[in-house]
């Protein structure tokens, strides 16, 4: 029984390593909270980061209901949502190199609540992270809910982090101008991003 609850204990620390990683390392989400941080500090990235952990957190539930057998099942699955994801990015990529007529403090609609809850669907690295983790909650509702509390926590907590790179940008970004520049090089970010899960679309 000890035995048992020992690994029990393992099972979640590894599981909090693997989200710890994909939402501190580079990727759509983060740049995008980055980017609404630099432009209205951290209320200002708090609508892009609460779509960003509600989508990861209802992907979890959607994968351990089932749909993560999809992958399994229909293999032409996984390059599908590969290019879709790309497509995604290049659009919130886009909308943010144009952003300079966007109110200064105010999130651009792409970095939006609802439209960050829609890219968790369509983006590869959270597929990967909730079909990696979701294993953890087999078993029952208990599971699931202590598997949700431990994403809610951790990605708050590194979304936090990238909220604060944001605020240094907004720091070293002063006036219209530079403002510009710095939406522009994070707009080209998440096109680069797109570009990348397009390739891997292909190759798959």
């Amino acid at each position: 029984m000890r035995t048992g609850a020992m690994s029990t204990v393992q099972s979640w620390w590894a599981v909090a390593g693997i989200i710890s990683v994909a939402f501190v390392t580079p990727g759509p989400n983060n740049i995008a909270v980055l980017a609404a941080a630099s432009r209205g500090g951290f209320s200002g990235a708090a609508a892009t980061a609460g779509g960003v952990i509600a989508g990861t957190i209802a992907l979890v539930v959607v994968s351990w209901a089932g749909a993560g057998l999809l992958f399994e099942r229909i293999p032409a699955a996984q390059p599908v949502l590969a290019f879709a994801g790309g497509f995604y990015f290049a659009w919130l990529g886009v909308q943010l190199f144009r952003s300079n007529e966007v109110t200064e403090g105010a999130p651009a609609g792409s970095l939006s609540f609802a439209a960050m809850f829609i890219l968790q669907f369509v983006n590869p690295k959270a597929w990967l992270l909730v079909l990696a983790v979701t294993a953890a909650a087999h078993g029952g509702i208990v599971n699931l809910a202590v598997l949700a509390s431990i994403m809610f926590v951790i990605s708050l907590f590194c979304l936090s982090l990238w909220a604060a790179a944001g605020r240094i940008v907004n720091s070293l970004f002063r006036g219209r101008a530079a403002r510009r520049w710095a939406d522009r090089i994070l707009g080209a970010s998440l096109i680069g991003l797109a570009g990348m899960s397009l390739a891997q679309g292909l190759a798959g």
